[in-house]
Parts: structure tokens; sequence; C-alpha cells
């Protein structure tokens, strides 16, 4: 049986949303969620694999991976490890719309930030708390209208990991300035009296450069994104600054030739297929044409790697024999067939646990011992950096 993506089964699940059309993962959402309610999925029954349903429904596997995150984070359904997932008895119904914390985000089905929303709803749980994911989708306009929302929403708190932070500080310090439980994650918005969570961008870089530093590089380059300004993304101008600690303290002088900088039009459409697949390629492009090159390269973000590692294979150079790579994030969607990726893991799930616990304080007292959380991460290093880890293909 082929599901149908209809209005009819947005409807059956009184989901309504105005001012645009939804989204596949939207239809899909409400499609599984209006088969619950109505009987034909029963609690403790599992629902087919993510790749039978992508086939079956004639979708992409990350658009299934986005409805069944937001369906797990509403409740609908429960995801056990080595079983599958399953629908549960029902999201718990509450007597007060103050039991329920927003997560304002894009990208929810990613595995990022899937893990994000697993450490929330694990904290909330035990304060008997729900969470409800509204999607902004990479959208300034959605993500300005939904932070707009929250105080008619009466939702008890909300969690805010932005994709434009400085468009959106007006709008933050209103809400601070009434007291509302609001935690802003990853991105700072430079206001001491807004709380926020975020991996410690600077110690995650520093550690990555210094791994390869131990491995005896020291023409090691940095591919990230430009700067609009150093303020606007603490991930670039951190992650940059923990790259040019590690060189000063090994006294390797920085090199502004083997730093390349990706578009900032990019940035905001790393979230497309067709776009990621192209990040970091002209860069590391003329890195290895250069008169001389780098023996490794540290990358902003893990989504560089594939166009990182075609360069690589294009031109001949071996991994990690001619040339390391290391990543930051730790994604486990970023996996070659020949190569693994050396990476920082941020450990979302528990930036996801301390933004939802930070709350939970909130709403009991706006008087929180701490306002700003700076989370250590940790490296995890492969293949691509240490040659006596085996690789994927080895054996």
């Amino acid at each position: 049986m082929r599901y149908a993506l209809n209005s009819q089964a947005a409807s059956q699940t009184g989901v309504q949303q105005q001012g645009r059309p939804k989204l596949k993962h939207e239809q899909l959402r409400e499609t599984v969620k209006a088969r619950i309610q109505s009987g034909q999925y029963k609690a403790g029954d599992r629902l087919p694999s993510e790749a039978d349903l992508a086939q079956e429904m004639n979708i992409s596997r990350h658009t299934i991976l986005r409805a069944l995150s937001s369906l797990t984070a509403e409740g609908w359904i429960e995801r056990q490890q080595g079983r599958g997932t399953f629908v549960t008895e029902g999201p718990r119904q509450t007597e007060m719309s103050g039991q329920t914390v927003a997560l304002i985000c894009s990208d929810q089905g990613d595995a990022l930030m899937s893990r994000v929303i697993q450490g929330m709803s694990r904290a909330l749980r035990a304060s008997r708390r729900e969470l409800l994911v509204l999607d902004s989708d990479h959208d300034e306009a959605r993500e300005e209208e939904l932070l707009g929302s929250l105080l008619h929403r009466k939702v008890g708190g909300a969690i805010l990991w932005p994709w434009n932070p400085r468009a959106r500080e007006s709008q933050v310090r209103a809400l601070v300035e009434q007291r509302f439980p609001l935690v802003v994650m990853d991105q700072s918005i430079d206001w001491p009296e807004v709380p926020l969570v975020s991996v410690d961008h600077e110690l995650g870089a520093y550690e990555v450069t210094r791994h390869l530093l131990e491995q005896g590089h020291r023409r090691i380059a940095h591919i990230t994104f430009q700067e609009e300004s150093p303020a606007s993304r603490p991930a670039i101008s951190g992650r940059k600054a923990g790259y040019c600690r590690a060189l000063a303290e090994w006294g390797v002088a920085y090199d502004e030739s083997l730093v390349k900088y990706v578009e900032p039009a990019l940035m905001k459409l790393s979230h497309k297929a067709s776009v990621c697949s192209m990040l970091g390629y002209e860069q590391m492009h003329q890195l290895v044409q250069g008169d001389n090159p780098p023996t490794a390269v540290f990358l902003l973000n893990d989504i560089f790697a594939s166009s990182v590692f075609r360069v690589l294979a294009n031109h001949g150079l071996r991994v990690p024999e001619d040339v390391a790579v290391a990543g930051f994030n730790n994604d486990p969607t970023i996996r070659g067939p020949r190569w693994s990726l050396t990476s920082y893991d941020a450990e979302p799930e528990k930036q996801g646990y301390v933004a939802a616990e930070l709350v939970t304080q909130l709403t009991r007292s706006w008087e929180s011992p701490q306002r700003r959380h700076i989370l250590p991460g940790k490296l995890v290093v492969r293949h691509s950096t240490d040659p006596s880890i085996q690789s994927p293909m080895s054996g």
C-alpha cells in the first residue's frame, strides 16, 4: 500500500499552519499521526523501517527522518535501540499548556538535531513536560513568526537554535525582559541576560589541530566559511581561534594561504544536498594545486568532507598518508566506502539535555545560577588522520 500525502490527512490531525504550503515531511508526519489516531496503527505496533517507508512512499529517507523525529518528539512514536520504531500510547495529556516547552530549529530530522532532541526529551520527561518541535526550515521569516508566536501559544518555555541569530536579537531581548523562560543554543546573542548553551567551539578546534600537530603535521590547512562579521557566527570565529591557538602553542607560524574560505551565501544553502556535495571542493583544489600544499586539513564542519575526499582522490592523494583530514561535529551520516573521518563530537545530546534542564530551572526561578553553559565535546580519532586505525575497506 502506498501512502497519500494529502490535505485530508493533515485535517484529521487538527494541525494547521498558515501562510505557506505544507512541506513533504509535514504532510508525512500528519499522515502517520492520522493513522495512529484512527487506529490503523495501534499502540505497540512497529512501524516499517525508514528505508522501507522511503521506498513505499516514494520520498527521500531524509524526509522520513524529519517526520519521524517530529513524531518522536511529540510522543506519538518511540525508537528502541536495535528493535525499531514503535507506536506509543500517545502523548501524555497535560492540564496546563505551560507544561510544554517549544524548540524552534531547522533540520529537525537530520542526525545532529535528532540527537539534540533526544537529549531534550530525556530531560523534560523527568519533569513531566512535553517538547513541541517547531521547524523554521531555514526560513528567516518563518523563524521570526515562530518566535513571535510563543506567548500566544502559552507554552511554558522555549529553546531557540537560531538560523539567523543577529536578526532575532530584538525578539529575544523582548521575551527575556518579560522573564519568559527562553534558552538560546549554539549561536551567541551577545547579551548577558540571555541564557546560552553551546559546545566550546574554540576548545574543539584546538584539540583537533593539536591532534594533527601530534601526528607530525606542520602545514595544516583550514577550510571554513567567510565570516560576515566576527560576532555573527561564533562557530566560525571560535573554531578558527582554536586552530590558531594550537599552531601558536607549537611554534608553527600562521599562514594565511592555508586558510580557504567558502562564500557566506553558500552557508545559508548548506542544508541543500546539491550545495552540500560541493562545499569545500574549490578550496581544497586550490590547496593541493599550490606550490607548497598542506599535509593535513581541518574542516569547519564534517559536511565539507565528501568534496574534500573527492578532490584528493582526483589528484591521486592518499588519506591519511599524503593528506590527513579532520572535521567537526562527528556527524554519523558523513561516512564513505573508503574512509572514516576523524572529528570532534559536539555531543549534541548533552547540549539538548542541559538546555532543557535550564528552561525547567527558569520556569521555577528566574534567578538561574548560571547563564552561559559552554560545554566540552570529545575528539574521535579515526583512519582519516591515523593510519594505524583500520579503514572501512581494510580486510
